[in-house]
């Protein structure tokens, strides 16, 4: 029984290691860096061999079953001119939600919630160890991490410097962004003694500062709201929820001028080539000239695909609009950048409504290891997932390891400590 243990603890350790240490996994021999095509399958495989019971659990039934009618059934009745882009989005998808929730169970039947948070530690020491090399990357090269998001079309100089370093790409900001709210919640509440609350506001301010480094605009936002959502609290939510009520009717009143001027204020703190800079620059112009006028922004550009998918949605609004021989064909295929509303108009609401239930599945089942304070971070650790959805694309794996692995097993640092006393 120890010896299974073992099996699988270590390769949730590879598993965690090719998920986010990436100056190991993307400098060893293929395929042995690979989340995808190598420690994953193997996972699958020693659940099937050792714990085939597992795939018999009501929320991994429900994951592994959906998954497999909407990528085999659907896609090829309802959605058979599916772009490979989207088909592969989705595949992708179900199957980070198999891997996760066969993660979870394991934990949860074996109710080895010690080896979870031993997990969830190595983890969090590889997002650190991650982060100080992108940190380091992009002092190097400012736009390296930004230019991995187009895999250096035209740099093969970043590229090798990206790999070498192990710098982290846009999808690693994401799942930074969603651990903020847990962090935030171990320094107030003093929750575990494995890392100092000093250590973890010194993470917190570092993993910011990489966040920004990283030039990803949207992942600045979110990172945003995470921390300033997580610093309202719990103690008092009737009075929290009447403070950010008055804020957002201030913010209604206060002239857009105003925003405008004060994010071209904020932008002379960053260099002028850089992404940041020319951000704010364009959602300052955006605001001044705010609709679709006659000066094009970048942002304006963005909020196009919004109508541009709505457009398409309600073309064909309940079994969606999936082919790559349809009229909106193009505003589809641009807008895959926002996450949420390329999904409803692809899939439609009845498609939409399934992957909706296998999220809200396995949030329910995660969530039930929650005490009420830890779930109330964790639900903003979800929110700041919806809003990244809104903004962007969520692309990869390492958001739905981040919400589904390792802040579940942050939950559970306190047993390493009493392992130590």
């Amino acid at each position: 029984m120890n010896s299974n243990r073992n099996i699988f603890i270590t390769l949730l350790l590879f598993l965690m290691m090719s998920s986010f240490l990436f100056v190991v996994a993307t400098n060893v021999p293929s395929p042995f860096g690979s989340f995808w095509y190598f420690y994953a399958p193997i996972w699958l495989m020693a659940i099937l061999i050792l714990k085939p019971y597992i795939f018999s659990e009501k929320f991994v039934l429900v994951v592994f079953v959906t998954g497999l009618i909407t990528i085999i059934v659907l896609e090829n009745v309802i959605w058979n001119y599916m772009s490979d882009w989207y088909r592969n989005k989705i595949l992708y998808e179900f199957y980070s939600f198999i891997i996760v929730s066969t993660v979870i169970s394991y934990f949860s039947l074996s109710e080895d919630y010690l080896g979870l948070a031993l997990i969830s530690k190595w983890a969090f020491i590889f997002i650190l160890i991650t982060s100080l090399m992108t940190f380091i990357a992009t002092s190097i090269d400012p736009t390296v991490a930004r230019n991995s998001a187009n895999n250096f079309i035209d740099s093969p100089q970043q590229k090798a410097l990206y790999i070498l370093t192990g710098c982290g790409g846009y999808n690693f900001g994401q799942a930074l962004c969603l651990l903020f709210p847990i962090l935030i919640f171990l320094v107030k509440y003093n929750y575990q003694n494995l890392f100092s609350r000093r250590f973890l506001i010194v993470s917190i301010i570092f993993l910011f500062i990489v966040i920004v480094k990283m030039q990803y605009f949207a992942n600045v936002i979110t990172a945003i709201f995470a921390i300033g959502m997580s610093l309202l609290g719990t103690k008092k939510i009737k009075t929290t929820i009447g403070t950010a009520t008055i804020l957002l009717i201030v913010i209604f009143f206060i002239p857009l001028s105003t925003y405008s001027e004060l994010l071209r204020a904020a932008s002379l703190y960053f260099d002028s080539n850089s992404e940041i800079y020319s951000k704010l620059n364009d959602t300052a112009t955006f605001l001044l000239n705010i609709g679709y006028g006659a000066e094009a922004t970048g942002v304006s550009h963005r909020l196009d695909r919004y109508p541009m998918l709505f457009e398409a949605f309600m073309n064909s609004p309940f079994l969606g609009d999936a082919s790559y021989k349809s009229n909106y064909s193009t505003a589809i295929e641009l807008g895959g950048h926002l996450h949420w509303m390329s999904l409803l108009t692809v899939l439609g609401i009845f498609g939409f409504a399934i992957y909706i239930f296998v999220l809200k599945t396995l949030f329910k089942h995660i969530l039930g290891l929650f005490n009420k304070y830890f779930s109330f971070y964790y639900i903003i650790s979800i929110a700041t997932l919806i809003l990244n959805g809104l903004l962007k694309n969520i692309g990869g794996f390492e958001s739905w390891v981040t919400l589904f692995i390792v802040i579940p097993g942050i939950y559970y640092f306190p047993l390493l400590n009493k392992k130590m006393e």
